[in-house]
């Protein structure tokens, strides 16, 4: 163990703490949403209805159909350099 080692030790324990932490939360609010399930329906609805139209878009101020045609366009390419 080099000089650093106790250093990265504490950041993996606080790391590690952190993760803990979320985990109580999420199973927190997935027992709160089991109770209400109309509720999660509603946030998740809305969340979905938002985002979705959203998603895989890019505007950068550019015309968004144009840019989608090149990503599609680009993406073979991708899976063929992947393999290499």
């Amino acid at each position: 163990m080099g000089p650093k080692s106790p250093k990265y030790l504490k950041r993996l324990c606080a790391i590690f703490a952190h993760v803990e932490n979320l985990i109580t939360l999420t199973a927190s609010l997935h027992h709160k949403f089991l109770e209400a399930p109309r509720l999660s329906e509603s946030i998740f609805n809305d969340y979905y209805n938002f985002y979705l139209p959203k998603m895989g878009t890019v505007s950068f101020g550019g015309d968004e159909k144009k840019q989608q045609s090149n990503l599609l366009r680009l993406q073979p390419s991708w899976r063929k350099n992947s393999g290499q």
